[in-house]
């Protein structure tokens, strides 16, 4: 754990020029006028303290999860959603699960210390045999690619919730160096100011700046799918906790079970993300024996958002049948 005292001049220098600056531009950021009112949908209760809000489209007899990243809920795979919806019979043939992980859009968000990758693992395992779902195909980007690795990793091959197929978006899969937002959550006190101190809109619109190379997909819709969710009850805490525990305690033992994966798996990324590297996926590609890596030079981390007709086709071409 970072522990950094505010009187660290240079740091404290350095967070009041950031906070001037990101002042500065506020008045700038508006919502449009009328925002899609999101509401929650359905409940998995994992424990006592514990459920996850879901969203079920389609009737098929393939189901396939989508796993969504760091900050972020189901939402983001709105566009990804609508473009697979179009033309043909996907929802005939599969049956689709959207997950808020844990602490995500409505999905519960306890003040335990249970955030981490494991943890969202874990219920999503226990979401697959609860709703007896067999041989899933996943889909899981950023943070969520690292729950879909994890869940791999931990079944056992034999097991009937086996994925089918795994498709994984710039996923959170080796340790790495995280980018500033993740390690200011991370410091006593900077936190606190910047989730207080700073506009909803302004605070997403920065966030999604770094996430993504073309800067003109930001509108206020897009930034409204992550702002919904600020105002919930203990939502700071969440973000504080999730990034502090980003990287795995067993993260060795996670990625030596890289090479034990015996499903397909597609690996999408974008070469311009700056948030986890285009390296960390070559890495993946090699650990992972028979996988398929698809590298798109023109975008950045947030293929979901930035690039949904890119990710629905790739998801279209991936899963069994097609």
């Amino acid at each position: 754990m970072l522990n950094i005292n505010i009187m660290n001049r240079p740091l404290f220098v350095l967070f009041v020029g950031l906070s001037t600056l990101l002042f500065a531009g506020c008045a700038s950021i508006q919502e449009g006028k009328s925002m899609t009112a999101f509401l929650p949908s359905l409940k998995f209760q994992y424990d006592s303290e514990n459920f996850i809000n879901y969203e079920k489209r389609g009737s098929g007899k393939t189901p396939l999860l989508l796993l969504h990243g760091f900050g972020s809920s189901l939402r983001n795979w709105d566009d990804v959603v609508a473009n697979l919806a179009k033309g043909d019979t996907f929802f005939q043939d599969y049956t689709l699960y959207l997950l808020d992980l844990k602490g995500a859009g409505f999905s519960s968000k306890p003040k335990d210390d249970r955030y981490a990758v494991k943890d969202s693992a874990e219920i999503v395992t226990a979401f697959l045999k609860k709703l007896n779902l067999k041989h899933p195909v996943i889909v899981g980007h950023s943070l969520g690619g690292g729950v879909a690795l994890y869940t791999t990793v931990n079944l056992n091959i034999d097991s009937p919730f086996y994925p089918s197929r795994l498709i994984l978006v710039d996923a959170a899969c080796y340790p790495t160096s995280y980018p500033f937002f993740v390690k200011l959550l991370r410091i006593p006190v900077f936190n606190k100011l910047i989730l207080n101190g700073l506009p909803d809109e302004y605070r997403a619109k920065q966030t999604l700046e770094l996430i993504v190379a073309d800067k003109s997909m930001i509108t206020p819709e897009i930034i409204h799918r992550y702002t919904y969710a600020y105002k919930m009850e203990n939502y700071d805490y969440v973000l504080i906790q999730t990034a502090k525990q980003i990287s795995p305690k067993n993260v060795e033992q996670l990625t030596d079970g890289y090479k034990n994966i015996k499903c397909p798996v597609v690996i999408l990324w974008g070469r311009k993300d700056s948030v986890l590297p285009v390296e960390l996926g070559e890495a993946l590609h090699k650990d992972i024996p028979g996988s398929k890596l698809i590298i798109y030079d023109q975008f950045a981390h947030n293929l979901p958002e930035e690039a949904p007709v890119v990710v629905a086709d790739a998801i279209r071409e991936g899963v069994p049948g097609k």
